[in-house]
């Protein structure tokens, strides 16, 4: 089922009960449809969408956001118009005047919107839903460098079976990225 493919609505609640303790009322981005063929992000947006006053009375000390990525790539059924969208936000292709692809316009307006790393007004996490034809079940992919992703992670794997609805709960992956300088 496709509420299946992604990270469970209440689940994604108790990821955004982490973000409460942060200050002041940080920013939480969730984003879909970063590549246009994956469609449970962009069903996720939705879903966020049609509760978002709900999830603004629930959780008053955060700045709940969604964010639709990648809106013509979605609209022609492709992964991407140009250039994959995920490849655009290195400090160097970011920082590139002579890129002309959609997507890196779009990384640039993204990266604009969300702040300068460190800044007061930057969103404190952003949580990028995808989707992919590898047999990976339900996965929560983090970096080792993110002390709040890695707390998030956690928090959801321990709620994960009290979230879920199906029937036996399906399994939840955590897999964390080592790397010592990320982007």
């Amino acid at each position: 089922r496709l509420e299946h493919l992604s990270m469970r609505l209440s689940t994604l609640s108790c990821l955004l009960s982490t973000a409460d303790s942060l200050s002041p009322r940080p920013r939480v981005v969730v984003s879909g449809g970063t590549h246009g063929n994956e469609y449970t992000g962009v069903w996720v947006l939705q879903r966020l969408q049609l509760r978002s006053a709900e999830l603004a009375e629930q959780h008053p000390s955060i700045a709940i956001e969604t964010l639709f990525a990648n809106p013509p790539a979605h609209a022609a059924n492709r992964r991407f118009i140009d250039d994959d969208l995920n490849r655009q936000f290195s400090a160097a292709t970011l920082a590139d005047t002579t890129a002309s692809s959609f997507e890196a316009g779009r990384a640039k307006a993204i990266a604009a919107d969300m702040g300068p790393k460190g800044a007061a007004a930057d969103a404190a996490v952003c949580i990028d839903m995808h989707t992919t034809t590898a047999n990976m079940g339900c996965t929560v992919i983090v970096s080792s460098y993110s002390t709040l992703a890695l707390r998030a992670a956690a928090f959801v794997h321990t709620h994960w079976d009290d979230a879920d609805e199906a029937s036996p709960p399906l399994p939840l992956r955590v897999m964390v990225e080592e790397c010592s300088q990320c982007e």
